[in-house]
C-alpha cells in the first residue's frame, strides 16, 4: 500500500465520494439510510477512492455485498470502511460488527470463515487460517469463544507479525 492510501480520508473527501455515490449509475435512494448502489458500480467508488483493486478483489467485496447486504450496497456502510481505511483493524472490526449475524458480540465458525476472506483481500498481510488456529491463537480468556475485542487483538498480532 501506498503512503498516501493509509492517510485517513479528509471529511471533504468524504463529501466527494458521497457525491460520486449518488451519481453512479446504479444509486437508488431507499431501502438504506442515504441509498445503495449495485456491486458494478464498486469500480467507480474505488476509481473516487483512488484505489486500485483486482478483478479477485472486486468478487470478494460483491460476495461480501451479496451476503450481507442482499447484493446491495448501502452509502452507510461505504462511508464506514473509508472512514476506517487507512486502519485496517477498526476497517476489519467494522465489517466484523456485520457478520456478528447473531449480535453476540462474538466470531463463530460460520461468521469467522466468511469474514477471513475479505479481510485477507483487503490486507493480504492477514493469511487465511482454519477456525480453530484462530480461536486458538485469539480466545485470550479461554473461555472456547472469540469476542469482538479479543478478535480486534488477534488481528494486531497477525498485523504485527
Amino acid at each position: 500500500m501506498s503512503e498516501e492510501y493509509c492517510k485517513p480520508y479528509t471529511a471533504s473527501q468524504i463529501e466527494a465520494i458521497k457525491q460520486k455515490f449518488r451519481e453512479l449509475p446504479t444509486y437508488k435512494n431507499e431501502e438504506y439510510e442515504g441509498g445503495y448502489i449495485l456491486p458494478p458500480d464498486m469500480p467507480g467508488i474505488a476509481e473516487a477512492m483512488g484505489m486500485e483493486r483486482s478483478a479477485e478483489q472486486f468478487e470478494q467485496y460483491k460476495l461480501y455485498w451479496d451476503r450481507n447486504f442482499g447484493g446491495k450496497v448501502p452509502m452507510g456502510q461505504v462511508v464506514g470502511i473509508i472512514e476506517n481505511l487507512h486502519d485496517t483493524v477498526a476497517t476489519t472490526l467494522f465489517t466484523a460488527s456485520v457478520y456478528d449475524k447473531d449480535g453476540n458480540g462474538f466470531i463463530d465458525a460460520e461468521e469467522f470463515e466468511e469474514h477471513q476472506r475479505i479481510m485477507a483481500t483487503h490486507d493480504p498481510r492477514l493469511k487465511l487460517a482454519s477456525y480453530n488456529d484462530f480461536v486458538k491463537a485469539a480466545d485470550a480468556n479461554k473461555d472456547g469463544k472469540v469476542s469482538l475485542e479479543e478478535f480486534k487483538n488477534w488481528i494486531n498480532a497477525c498485523l504485527q507479525n
